[in-house]
C-alpha cells in the first residue's frame, strides 16, 4: 500500500502533523470505553488542509483501525445526532468497544466546522503523480 500511495520515495516520515492537541471532548456523542480524544491538523501541499480525530480506548488491545468517513463532515452521525445515519458513530462505538484505538479522517476541507462541500476545487490543482506542484 505504501508503494502505491507515495511511490518509490516511500512514506513521507519527515510530515508531521502541524498542530496536534491532546485529551479534547469528544466530537461524537455516546461512545463507550473511550479514555480520551486527541485532534491532528495536517497542513497539505498546495494549500489544503486535514484533519483526523485519534479516540483512545480505556481498555486498550493494541490494534490501530483506520476509519475515512470519504465526502462528510461529522463521525456523529448516530442516534439522537439529527443528520444523515451513515453508521460512522456504530462503526466508530463498535471498535472501541473491542479495544481499538481509532484514527477518524476527514477528508481534505471536509471538517464539523465546514460543511460547505466546497473541497472541489482542490480537485482542479495541477499535481505530478505524487501530489506536487510541477
Amino acid at each position: 500500500m505504501i508503494q502505491y500511495l507515495w511511490g518509490g520515495a516511500g512514506l513521507p516520515t519527515k510530515k508531521m502533523p502541524s498542530s496536534f492537541r491532546e485529551d479534547l471532548p469528544s466530537p461524537v456523542r455516546g461512545l463507550a470505553n473511550l479514555r480520551r480524544v486527541d485532534r491532528l491538523d495536517v497542513a497539505m501541499d498546495l494549500g489544503n488542509s486535514g484533519l483526523a480525530y485519534l479516540f483512545a480506548p480505556v481498555k486498550d488491545a493494541h490494534r490501530l483501525a483506520i476509519l475515512h468517513h470519504g465526502h462528510a463532515c461529522t463521525f456523529d452521525d448516530g442516534p439522537g445526532s439529527c443528520l444523515g445515519d451513515y453508521g460512522m458513530q456504530r462503526t466508530l462505538n463498535g471498535l472501541l468497544a473491542r479495544g481499538y484505538t481509532v484514527l477518524a479522517v476527514f477528508m481534505p476541507h471536509q471538517r464539523p466546522d465546514d460543511c460547505s462541500g466546497g473541497h472541489d476545487k482542490m480537485f482542479a490543482l495541477t499535481t505530478d503523480a505524487f501530489g506536487r506542484s510541477p
